[in-house]
């Protein structure tokens, strides 16, 4: 497991691109409830069966929020700079008609094994290359966007359209209520605190922060005594 004084400094430097006196103010500085993050009614996690001793990150986005596409990218580095009793997950928020095809082809990318590697690009064809549209989107037209990860595209479309998706959409959506989100990128720790920030840079540094305050309050892992000596 990574040292997480070491994984602090990798955030407040590297990840959020801040200097390093920045950076040991707030391997120092505490959270305040109400200005860095808010502790939500429902504590359940997204994933349940999250395993013990891990902490869950979720990130609720939207494919044609252009915050979210400017976040990416920092959003990528952090993930990829976490200890491993961390695990991030993604949720796609469905604001509006515009955005469900594309919260659909998430949950559809999942089924088919494809969400991961095709996250970033997704954001990059809507916004930067402009090769896939921002409103009235069809299966059809994504559907393309996946043949370039070895989907079939009459695959893609049957998954779009499967009840599975359906039934996705439907707990993304009470989930987030329970979650009060409002706005997109949210990132929501352990099902419990929703992070506040008043920038991309600070919302991933509180949200270290509270993985290593969250981490300070769990029970240390019951250490067997040495054997004696005979």
């Amino acid at each position: 497991m990574a040292n997480m004084k070491n994984f602090l400094k990798i955030v407040a430097t590297a990840v959020l691109g801040m200097s390093v006196a920045v950076g040991a103010s707030a391997q120092n500085r505490k959270l305040v409830e109400g200005q860095d993050y808010v502790t939500l009614k429902s504590a359940d996690r997204f994933e349940p069966a999250t395993k013990a001793g891990q902490i869950e990150v979720v990130e609720v986005f939207g494919y044609l929020c252009g915050h979210c596409a400017a976040f990416d990218p920092k959003m990528s580095a952090f993930e990829s700079r976490l200890p491993k009793d961390v695990v991030v997950r993604y949720v796609p928020a469905s604001f509006s008609s515009n955005w469900e095809p594309y919260a659909r082809a998430y949950e559809a990318a999942k089924i088919l094994g494809v969400a991961k590697k095709s996250h970033g690009a997704m954001f990059r064809a809507i916004h930067d290359s402009r090769s896939l549209p921002t409103s009235n989107a069809s299966a059809q037209e994504i559907a393309a966007f996946y043949k370039g990860y070895g989907v079939d595209p009459m695959k893609f479309v049957a998954t779009y359209n499967d009840g599975r998706i359906d039934r996705a959409m439907d707990r993304n959506e009470k989930w987030m209520m329970r979650k009060e989100v409002e706005g997109t990128p949210s990132i929501i720790v352990d099902g419990r605190y929703k992070v506040l920030g008043r920038s991309h840079d600070e919302l991933l540094m509180n949200t270290g922060l509270l993985i290593s305050e969250i981490r300070a309050k769990q029970p240390k892992p019951f250490a067997k005594p040495a054997p004696r000596g005979k």
